[in-house]
């Protein structure tokens, strides 16, 4: 009995083990095609005219199939490839050092794909996963794309009443069309325009030869150094700003008495390169450079008094209350969850760095914060792990030759051409200013798009390099809105974040509508563009201040328009001539015209 009951066991574990060792394999099995099922955004390299071009897309790697789509949202799959038997390449670095660069080659078909991915242990995991799907199956057998078979001709196939109309389809040029791609005629007109200002240049030099601008502006050494001079002094109401933050923070000096002394010394910023520019009776170029650099001080100083006094008050009642609550020992700097900034750490993913209130105010962070390319404090700012010294020095190159180009169309092109406005509008020539405007219209809108470019992409983006800054962005798609509002809030970033945060918010919270809110934004807007010109130009005319308080109309009418005209390009097309071809070139007209006037030229 012992025995057939120690047999029947035996068969019982065995059947046990059997069904175990089948449940192991199943799970095996669902394991690997899990392991083959991969997500995420790569770069995806594409030839254009000159080079090649680099654009983010969302892959999606199931079983042995690699496709992507433009985004993760996008339902339409843009290629589709079966990856066994290929090759794929090790990662390797970019010329740039950007990317890690994975090549995916098929023996026959040759390379499928050109991916690459800005972290290397991103790459990395695409290239396992891809050689795990690449060796599913046998080489050779599939292919990429697969080849069709060749089929015998059919003559009654291709008959003469094939239907060759199914669906109903717009124009691929009207604006319902849902599949418009412009890259080619873009690259037609950059080739256009770079022909057209080539003859024109020719042109110009060869019919006045070459162009010595004479200069009116009084420009000397002894100004050009006390502007100098006063850009260093900056560093005195910096000091004090920083300083008295320490001293709140600690109990010493009272809320109130800070801000007091922060308005003294922010006021010394803008009212020292004032005095500086109207007493030495400094040129328009050096007085603007002070008056410029004096504003992004100011907005830098504005914003870190204003932020640490927001900080101060959540975290001085975050601790009253805890006090009154556990009736502990007065609140530590630690306490409060709203006065801290946690942020992943640039080189270790995962890792929280936590920054608190007042641990934040130390000279390292606030000379960090006056290096970095923006004009608004916070606690954290977001890091980039390295600096690329090759991609550094193409930006400054590119901005180098920038330069050259906006002084090259100022010397041959702006000058003169402002120089014979003067005259009509002293005789009240009508035709002859209507065409020095036209005239002067395209050269202005190219050194404007010239200055954007130089300033908010290669300037910003060479300081955020420099500095380890990981935000880059500092303007949007400007150039396609439809409503102007749109333009103000994208063109430029920077001082946008900087006027909702310190202005439009605090407008609001002080219980004004929206609309009235937007109108402070932009009388302080208007405001310091009037102060970047008329102080340099030694006159005060008032021209920019009105011209930014007459977009507000255009901003309801475009808006109007947008909303009316659902698709239409009507409000692109009046915020460029607005803008471009009528506001600038009028208002460098009328300043010049003032300036010669005011110093009788």
């Amino acid at each position: 009995v012992s025995t057939q009951s120690t047999g029947r066991e035996e068969r019982e574990m065995e059947l046990e083990n059997k069904q175990l060792r089948q449940q192991v394999q199943q799970l095996t099995s669902k394991l690997g095609e899990m392991n083959r099922q991969t997500a995420g955004f790569l770069w995806k390299r594409r030839p254009v005219l000159i080079g090649s071009d680099w654009r983010q897309r969302w892959f999606e790697l199931s079983g042995t199939e690699l496709r992507h789509r433009r985004s993760e949202a996008d339902p339409k799959v843009r290629r589709c490839v079966d990856v066994r038997g290929c090759v794929v390449s090790p990662p390797e670095a970019s010329k740039n050092g950007r990317f890690y660069v994975l090549r995916v080659t098929h023996p026959e078909a040759g390379e499928v794909y050109q991916i690459s991915s800005e972290s290397l242990i991103t790459a990395r995991h695409w290239k396992r996963m891809l050689d795990h799907a690449a060796g599913s199956g046998p080489r050779g057998k599939v292919g990429v794309p697969p080849k069709k078979e060749t089929k015998k001709f059919d003559p009654f196939l291709y008959r003469a009443a094939k239907r060759m109309h199914r669906d109903s389809v717009p124009s691929l040029l009207s604006s319902e069309s849902s599949s418009q791609n412009y890259r080619g005629m873009i690259n037609l007109m950059i080739l256009v325009i770079i022909a057209m200002n080539l003859r024109l240049i020719i042109r110009d030099f060869l019919q006045y030869g070459q162009r010595v601008v004479e200069d009116t502006t009084g420009s000397n050494n002894s100004s050009r150094l006390m502007c100098f001079g006063c850009v260093l002094s900056f560093v005195a109401p910096a000091v004090c700003v920083h300083g008295v933050e320490r001293l709140v923070a600690r109990g010493i000096l009272a809320r109130q008495a800070g801000n007091l002394i922060h308005a003294v010394s922010t006021s010394y910023i803008l009212i020292a390169p004032t005095y500086v520019t109207l007493a030495t009776q400094a040129p328009p170029v050096d007085g603007g450079g002070l008056l410029l650099v004096a504003c992004i001080f100011w907005l830098k100083m504005v914003s870190y008094a204003h932020a640490n006094s927001d900080l101060f008050l959540q975290w001085h009642a975050e601790g009253l209350h805890k006090k009154n609550d556990s009736a502990s020992a007065s609140a530590s700097p630690s306490d409060g969850e709203d006065s801290e900034s946690d942020t992943e750490h640039p080189d270790q993913p995962g890792v929280t760095v936590q920054v608190r209130y007042p641990e934040n105010l130390t000279l390292k962070d606030f000379t960090c914060f006056i290096a970095f390319p923006t004009l608004c404090y916070q606690l954290d700012f977001p890091r980039s792990s390295d600096c690329r010294y090759g991609w550094l020095a193409k930006r400054v190159m590119e901005l180098v030759v920038v330069c050259g180009m906006m002084v090259f169309l100022t010397n041959r092109f702006l000058s003169p051409i402002i120089m014979q406005s003067a005259q009509p509008i002293e005789n009240m020539e009508l035709w002859s200013l209507i065409e020095v405007w036209l005239k002067l219209s395209i050269p202005m809108l190219g050194f404007w798009l010239l200055m954007f470019y130089g300033l908010f992409h290669l300037w910003m983006n060479i300081l955020a390099e420099l500095f380890y800054f990981g935000d880059r962005r500092f303007y949007l798609d400007w150039w396609n809105a439809t409503r102007l509002e749109d333009y103000w809030k994208r063109w430029n970033l920077p001082v946008h974040n900087w006027l909702v945060r310190h202005v439009y918010m605090p407008s609001l919270r002080a219980g004004m509508p929206p609309d009235l809110a937007a109108l402070a934004v932009f009388v302080v807007s208007a405001i310091f563009h009037e102060f970047l010109v008329s102080v340099p130009c030694h006159t005060f005319k008032l021209w920019a201040f009105l011209g930014i308080l007459f977009q507000m109309p255009l901003v309801f009418l475009t808006r109007w328009l947008d909303k009316t005209l659902e698709g239409s390009q009507l409000g692109n097309t009046i915020f460029w001539f607005t803008f471009c071809f009528f506001g600038q070139p009028i208002c460098a007209i009328l300043y010049y015209y003032d300036f010669v006037k005011t110093h009788a030229y």
